[in-house]
């Protein structure tokens, strides 16, 4: 009985040690720059329900992004603001229909690009302003990259 014991707690070990190592040097590559991990980050663009971000794209001279307008009445879009990156005329966004919207954006750095979205709308109907935040999380290719 206390072989197999000791059989299992030396595979534990093992295994264990091995894992552990195997982490440290993954961890090490990737801070020192051998192993590009912004790679292999989702893209992600979250705004509150009712608008919805369907695609995104970013440069380091702009970002674009196709917006849905769900909430069941048109909107005025009057701001679209993110980090270095703005678009401030006002424009049409009829419920139920989709528009690109190119932020122009000054020297953004090449890798993961993570910022909150403010989005600022005016609706049609009863001319009330709001502001609404949300999240984009994408990855900004060098000038040399193509995907």
């Amino acid at each position: 009985m206390d072989k197999k014991g000791q059989k299992a707690s030396e595979l534990v070990g093992t295994y264990g040690f091995m894992i552990l190592a195997i982490t440290i040097i993954v961890a090490g590559l990737a801070y020192f720059g051998v192993v590009d991990v912004t790679k292999l980050l989702p893209k992600k663009c979250t705004l509150p329900a009712g608008i919805a971000c369907i695609d995104q794209k970013a440069t380091p001279n702009n970002v674009s992004l196709v917006l849905l307008n769900g909430m069941g009445y048109d909107i005025y879009v009057m701001d679209l603001n993110l980090t270095k990156c703005n678009l401030s005329n006002p424009h049409l966004l009829e419920a139920n229909k989709m528009s690109l919207y190119q932020l122009e954006c000054v020297n953004l750095n090449e890798g993961r690009y993570k910022t909150l979205i403010y989005f600022t709308f005016r609706r049609k109907d009863t001319n009330l302003t709001q502001t609404w935040i949300g999240e984009l999380i994408t990855r900004i290719p060098s000038n040399n990259t193509y995907y």
